[in-house]
């Protein structure tokens, strides 16, 4: 792969590069691994490695991949392994899997740690209706005793550390399935359970209700990971103490924003309230997120998949409908960033 996007992104003011541990250093899930960190969540269709690679150079600690398929990963399909983390990431990121075969998930399991990652994560929470209907995300909360097997299955196939991720129930909170869950995945030897406190059937409405992080880390034998909506650096700080979590996930705050992990870490270490970046900063890190994507998938598909990110990018802005319209309709990376260049002047002249 071609980093040349990646170098272009390390030099810009706001970014810091990440220190990576050296492959067969001591076990890094040692007492204490989790504390405080600030992740960026597995995002279905966003958290790509070039979302990756914007997070950690605005200062994630660790970064999840898209939710993978243990069914076409174990078909060897192309598109599904071309998702798998990149060399130059693999010390520093967990593959989401999902899928409701032990046999798949252990298979899938296998391929990852042969492929190079930190850990793997168990997705158990996944509303979307097609995934769902195959028996895997928050399907497997209907049926808990249908977990253990793959978590079994999974710990037997590879010696990568496993982190479970769920939902707060199938209709409606039920916090005996949590512990439950919980605790089995203590049994079969996870390192930690991330909690997303909305049921399936909010999806993303409502508030996430942070009492049932709080509750789970008052009883989980494991390391609990906060996630749900977390915003900025003060919900960031609010949902460490309120709740007494280990770490933090960011999902949807961080789409078009990645430098939320920059005022993340200013309000956490420094009580520093960052000021917002300017449109030119916002738009000359579109731009390298941009590249990246193009890097990675070649022109037409990279700037096919980046439509949605330029969207979040420009939200906000004086006649941002506009931009939007016009950006989804460029087929081409000279102008799509020629277009973005003219946003800042558009703004100066609208204020």
């Amino acid at each position: 792969m071609d980093r040349a996007g990646v170098n272009a992104v390390v030099d810009t003011p706001g970014f810091k590069a990440r220190e990576v541990s050296p492959a067969g250093s001591a076990d890094p899930f040692a007492h204490g691994f989790w504390r405080g960190k600030v992740m960026l969540a597995p995002l279905a269709g966003v958290s790509d490695y070039p979302m990756r690679e914007m997070a950690r150079r605005f200062g994630a600690d660790l970064t999840y991949t898209e939710m993978i398929s243990s069914e076409a990963l174990i078909r060897r399909h192309a598109q599904t392994q071309e998702m798998l983390p990149e060399v130059s990431e693999r010390e520093q990121v967990f593959v989401q899997l999902f899928g409701a075969r032990p046999e798949a998930m252990a298979g899938a399991a296998r391929i990852v740690e042969d492929h190079g990652a930190l850990g793997i994560d168990i997705n158990l929470g996944c509303p979307v209706p097609k995934v769902v209907k195959g028996g895997s995300g928050a399907a497997l909360l209907r049926q808990p005793e249908r977990i253990r097997p793959l978590l079994s299955a999974m710990r037997e196939a590879t010696r990568l550390p496993l982190t479970v991720k769920l939902r707060s129930g199938w209709q409606g909170a039920d916090f005996k399935m949590i512990e439950a869950v919980s605790r089995m995945a203590a049994d079969e030897g996870c390192q930690a359970v991330t909690l997303h406190p909305r049921s399936r059937d909010q999806q993303f409405s409502g508030r996430a209700d942070w009492s049932l992080i709080g509750r789970l880390v008052e009883v989980s034998p494991l390391p609990v990971i906060g996630n749900g909506d977390v915003r900025d650096g003060p919900s960031a700080a609010a949902l460490f103490e309120q709740t007494g979590c280990e770490a933090i996930m960011v999902g949807r705050g961080a789409m078009g924003r990645p430098w939320i992990f920059s005022e993340i870490s200013a309000f956490l270490y420094n009580q520093e309230a960052l000021p917002p970046p300017r449109v030119e900063e916002r738009i000359e890190w579109a731009i390298r997120h941009l590249r990246l994507a193009v890097d990675k998938y070649g022109p037409d598909r990279g700037v096919r998949t980046m439509r949605k990110h330029l969207a979040w990018y420009t939200k906000g802005f004086a006649g941002a409908r506009e931009w939007r319209s016009r950006l989804v309709r460029a087929d081409n990376l000279p102008v799509l960033e020629r277009l973005l260049r003219e946003i800042p002047v558009a703004v100066r002249r609208e204020s």
